[in-house]
């Protein structure tokens, strides 16, 4: 098993493996060897080879966006069998906001998981 992220950054390439890391254990992401390039242009471009077991991820120069969002799709592709996903992107960023008031404050545990999951679903740039 392998993956290789080509046009990150160095911090961009210490969250992948986290990712990866995560959704291994979390959400059964099959061992596959994963392309990711920069390209000039607003689509997020997953494709998906089960015999090759290889997967190719194209987005945006904002890798954070695409990638992860590209990782999360990449899990249900292999689950439903679907080998290529091109998707759209309609905002340049997403936000959140945690709440942390009295009654409802997440463990440090909690909030990591969080910062996982908001950057699959693209939250991060």
């Amino acid at each position: 098993m392998s993956w290789e992220l080509i046009g990150g950054t160095s911090d961009c390439q210490k969250a992948f493996y986290t990712i990866i890391h995560w959704l291994e254990h979390s959400h059964e992401l099959k061992p596959i060897n994963i392309t990711y390039e920069v390209k000039d242009n607003s689509q997020l471009t997953i494709a998906y080879n089960p015999i090759t077991n290889q997967a190719f991820i194209t987005g945006h120069k904002k890798v954070h966006l695409f990638l992860f969002r590209g990782l999360r799709l990449l899990v249900e592709m292999q689950k439903s069998g679907v080998t290529e996903k091109v998707e759209e992107m309609q905002f340049d960023e997403l936000n959140f906001l945690l709440d942390a008031s009295r009654y409802a404050v997440m463990t440090v545990d909690s909030i990591k998981q969080f910062i996982i999951i908001l950057a699959l679903m693209g939250s991060f740039r």
